[in-house]
């Protein structure tokens, strides 16, 4: 089956990066008018990449690796299924902090803003 010939696809993306764990994707065929998710975790299906970790994957190489791994695993469902992905969607943090993990970073700051009191402590407050 040519490309030409082979059923339009759609594939989205979650960029989960846990270590060892697959990366989330799943590829939709529009039929009768509705998207129908392909079985992409059928036996002998392609598998899609595994994650190496939030503190790794700031690293361009290892972001670099993931990228054509994820090439490589949609390339061979496009063969698999007899699709062609004509889009993909990415769901992936918008800016991360190059060279360090959420871990690294520690705790959030603490907020400048003064906390109010409950209204139990105003009333006690207001009676003595």
């Amino acid at each position: 089956m040519t490309v030409q010939e082979s059923l339009e696809a759609y594939a989205g993306i979650d960029l989960a990066i846990a270590k060892k764990k697959r990366l989330p994707v799943v590829v939709v065929v529009r039929r009768a008018g509705r998207l129908e998710p392909l079985a992409l975790n059928a036996r002998g299906a392609p598998k899609p990449p595994c994650g190496c970790g939030n503190a790794r994957i700031v690293d361009v190489e290892n972001r670099r690796r993931l990228a054509a791994e994820t090439v490589t695993y949609l390339t061979s469902i496009e063969r698999h299924f007899g699709v062609h992905i004509v889009r993909i969607a990415i769901d992936a943090p918008s800016a991360p902090c190059p060279g360090r993990s959420d871990a690294a970073r520690g705790p959030k700051p603490r907020s400048n803003k003064k906390k109010s009191t409950s209204s139990r402590t105003r009333v006690a407050l207001r009676s003595t």
